[in-house]
Formats: structure tokens, C-alpha cells, sequence
């Protein structure tokens, strides 16, 4: 059967023209019609798809290739079909091994970015911390300028005036200060329990070793803990509103600003000392790094002014420095070191611990005024009433004296001693703003009568480690207390 078309004989789907009786190939004479507008390729007559009729023929098999005919032959083919398979797979071995390189460069490079980051993220922390440092680092220099200032232990005339106003004014308010009516009785502190428990600080370094609380804005409570970290906490809603990290050592005290009610201060192990400002929406940066002492700085202090503060430390020397700008006013050695100070309410002396001896400092002249050594262990701490004329102080044989300021006769100046029991491990102790009630803290929480004789009649005990310090809230409707179990407490009715 030969196509009339091509001439080809091997016809897969013969039809046959009814016109003309030839035989085409469907394939190929389709394509055809469609090429010639329907035209019969050898009459040239017209041809539609409707005029040829399929027919029915035997399948041709087709023979074998002359190469396929003998052993020899089919040995080749295998060989052929073998090399290139083997060509293939050689072919694919190459492109995955091409591939695997790329993604080990890429690899590499994402490794490499990722280290580039991180040296980025240190060095601009290291940036930060040294901006926050500059502003310490330049008060040093100006100290250094104002040498001849510091090494004369004078206080400039006018910082002294200013703080002899002050005074004169807390002298004249305080004869006519009554109590307040609001104040707790006895009965009601008896009645304290924990009415707040809070976990402010890590875990990592357990203990809170300080707090203080917002003299005016009472919801707020300051803490310093020995993770390095400061931590700002709502009493009522039990909520951090901040966390300040810049220290790099154990937080040793913590003070609010007496009037500024985003101002506080910070002392640590790191022998430095900060002025914390808030910048809005709850966030807090060292305004001012005191670096004035070579040695941890122990304790910190507001003049009642709120414009200067003092720093004390275990260089064995004492600092007067301006809250507003971080400078340092005066510089005055102790001659031993010093491990906590207080300031006097009027704000004229403040009284420095050092060992056994507690010794109180004149401003005006920088020297001191009095020394009390009565206590035969190292004292921890020391509180002023508010009526100026008791301090109370506390020692690390779980001593407690009174001391009456108003006898002359210094022998006669301690008017009680209270021995708490073994092992007490007292820390520190807080007078009330009415002079009435005297906290102490140690393995637990023990509060007097502050009259001439001192009486426990309250006892707290929940904490299970020991009590690092304790604070007054207003008019004694609470406490509050922390301790080395990292918890801050909150005590009221």
C-alpha cells in the first residue's frame, strides 16, 4: 500500500479518497487540506476530511535494524546504551557537586553574616555603655581641675548657704510638726501580714538587698538586687514598670529623689554611684556615673536640699556631689572605710559607720563633730528620728542602742541598749517619719516603740532568708521588705 501523497509504503492510518480512489496517510493529508484549502493533492479537485473513508489493513512490523540481526551487533547496542547511561549519571554527579559548593558558600556566607552581627550588636553595646560612662569620665576630669577645691575639705560658701536655708526651714517646720491622726496604732501593726509577695529580680543571683519608697507617689517602690539590676515596681497594681541595667556589680543602695518624682539615685559594688532620669514612657538612663572613689561605694545620702547627695565607700573617703549636673563638690578621707551613712534630718551632720565606731560629720567644716563607740561589734546600720534629737544603730552582735543627741555628757548619750536574740543577723533598721515605731530587719522583722526604752511588740516573720531592709510606707499603714529569698514583700492590715 503506497501513499499517493509521500510514497511512502509504511502507511500507519490509511484512508482512500471516494473521488478519486487514492490512498493518503490521515496525518499527513489532513495537514495537507488544511494547507491548500481543502484541494485533493492530485486531481487538484476539492477534498474534504468527509470524502475519505478509513481503512482497515494489518499492522507492519517493522524489521529489526541491521545492527540488531546478530549477537556482535547487539553486544554494540548494549555497550551504546550502557556508555550513555553511565555519561548521564557521570553528567549528574557533576551538577550535584556543583550544587553542594554553592550551598556551602552559602552556607559560609550566612555563618560569616551572622558573626559580622554579633561583632556589630558588642560593639555598639560597648558604644552605648561608653557614652554612658563619658559623662562620669568628664566629671573625674573636672575634679582633677578642681583639685585645689577638693583637697582643701571646704565646702564652697554657696552650696553652704544653701544648705543652712534648708535647714533653717526643717528646724522651724519641725517644732511645729504634730503627729498624724492617720498614724497606725500598735494594735493595727500587730495585725501586718504579707499582702504582697513579688519576684522582681533574676533568679541567676538571688537577693534584694535595698528598697526604698517614692515619699510622695507611695505606689512606687524602688529595689536593687545583687543581679546588677534596679527594678522600679507599682505596689498596688504588683507590676515592674522598669528594669535599669548599667551596674556590673551588686546594687548597695537605692534613694528616690525627695522632690523630683523621676529622679532617684543608685549605689553599688562597681565603685560607682548614678543619677537615674526618666526619659518618658517608663524608661530610665544614667544621667550622671559618679566615679570618685577607688573602692565599692557603700552607701549614698540626699541633703535635704535635694541638690547634693553624698557617696560613701571602702576607700575610706566620703563625696559631696551636685544631683544636677554629677559633679564633685568635695572629696574628704575618712581615714577609715566607710560601710554605710545617713544623713541628720536638719541636714547640717550626717552620720558615716566605719567598724565599730560611728562618728558624725560636720558639713560646714567637713570634719567630724562627734564619734560614738559604744557598740563592741561592726555596726551595719543607723536611722535618725525625724524630731532630730534620737538615732538608733544596730550591730553585727545583734545589738541595737539608742542615742540621745540633746546629752552633753557623752557617757550619758546612749540612753538604751536592746539585745536581740542569737543569731538575729540584724541588717538594718528605719524609724517611721513620726519618730514613733523603729523597724528592724534580720532573720525576720521586729518592730518598737521608739521611746527612750526601747520594747518589740510586733514580729513579721515570713520571709525564709534573711531580711536585707525595710521601709515605711506613709503614716505606717505598711511596710515594706526585702530579703536574700528575692522577694519583696508588702506588710499592712
Amino acid at each position: 500500500m503506497i501513499d499517493a501523497l509521500t510514497g511512502e509504503t509504511n502507511i500507519e492510518e490509511p484512508v482512500v479518497s471516494i473521488k478519486s480512489g487514492h490512498i493518503f496517510e490521515k496525518r499527513v493529508i489532513d495537514k495537507y487540506l488544511r494547507d491548500n484549502n481543502g484541494k485533493c493533492p492530485i486531481t487538484d479537485q476539492d477534498l474534504t476530511a468527509q470524502d475519505l473513508v478509513s481503512l482497515k489493513v494489518n499492522k507492519v512490523v517493522k524489521p529489526r535494524p541491521p545492527a540488531a540481526t546478530s549477537i556482535p551487533g547487539m553486544l554494540q547496542l548494549f555497550q551504546n546504551e550502557w556508555d550513555a547511561l553511565m555519561l548521564e549519571s557521570f553528567t549528574l554527579k557533576q551538577q550535584l557537586d556543583s550544587v553542594r559548593q554553592e550551598l556551602a558558600h552559602s552556607l559560609y556566607q550566612h555563618d560569616a553574616a551572622c558573626r559580622v552581627i554579633a561583632r556589630l550588636i558588642k560593639e555598639r553595646d560597648e558604644a552605648r555603655n561608653a557614652l554612658s560612662n563619658f559623662q562620669g569620665a568628664s566629671q573625674t576630669s573636672a575634679q582633677s581641675a578642681d583639685s585645689m577645691e577638693v583637697d582643701s575639705g571646704v565646702i564652697p560658701e554657696e552650696v553652704r548657704a544653701t544648705i543652712d536655708k534648708k535647714s533653717a526651714e526643717l528646724t522651724a517646720g519641725r517644732k511645729k510638726r504634730v503627729k498624724s491622726e492617720a498614724l497606725a496604732t500598735e494594735e493595727d501593726i500587730k495585725s501586718y501580714k504579707s499582702t504582697s509577695n513579688l519576684t522582681v529580680h533574676s533568679a541567676s543571683t538571688p537577693g534584694i538587698l535595698c528598697v526604698d519608697v517614692h515619699p510622695t507617689k507611695q505606689d512606687l517602690v524602688l529595689t536593687g538586687g545583687a543581679d546588677h539590676n534596679i527594678v522600679l515596681t507599682n505596689r498596688s497594681s504588683k507590676k515592674i514598670i522598669s528594669t535599669m541595667k548599667g551596674h556590673s556589680k551588686a546594687i548597695k543602695e537605692v534613694l528616690f529623689h525627695p522632690t523630683e518624682s523621676k529622679v532617684f539615685l543608685s549605689a553599688s559594688a562597681d565603685k560607682t554611684a548614678r543619677v537615674w532620669v526618666s526619659k518618658g514612657d517608663d524608661v530610665y538612663e544614667a544621667e550622671h556615673v559618679i566615679k570618685a572613689h577607688s573602692g565599692e561605694v557603700t552607701g549614698i545620702a540626699i541633703q535635704p536640699t535635694g541638690e547634693y547627695f553624698l557617696t560613701g565607700s571602702a576607700d575610706s573617703t566620703w563625696g559631696l556631689h551636685e544631683i544636677s549636673s554629677g559633679r564633685t563638690i568635695l572629696q574628704v578621707n575618712a581615714e577609715q572605710k566607710i560601710d554605710f551613712l545617713k544623713f541628720h534630718p536638719d541636714g547640717l551632720l550626717f552620720a558615716a559607720g566605719s567598724e565599730n565606731c560611728l562618728k558624725l560629720w560636720d558639713m560646714k567644716t567637713s570634719k567630724v563633730a562627734a564619734s560614738f563607740e559604744g557598740h563592741a561589734a561592726h555596726l551595719v546600720d543607723v536611722s535618725f528620728s525625724e524630731n532630730g534629737y534620737y538615732f538608733a544603730t544596730a550591730a553585727k552582735d545583734d545589738t541595737i542602742k539608742l542615742w540621745d543627741l540633746r546629752k552633753r555628757n557623752r557617757n550619758e548619750t546612749c540612753v538604751n541598749t536592746f539585745q536581740l536574740p542569737k543569731n538575729f543577723s540584724v541588717s538594718s533598721l528605719e524609724f517611721d517619719y513620726s519618730g514613733t515605731y523603729l523597724a528592724v530587719a534580720g532573720s525576720d522583722i521586729r518592730i518598737f516603740t521608739a521611746n527612750k526604752v526601747l520594747e518589740t511588740f510586733a514580729t513579721l516573720s515570713e520571709h525564709t532568708d534573711i531580711v536585707t531592709c525595710v521601709k515605711w510606707g506613709r503614716d505606717c499603714q505598711w511596710l515594706a521588705s526585702t530579703s536574700l529569698d528575692r522577694n519583696l514583700k508588702i506588710w499592712s492590715k
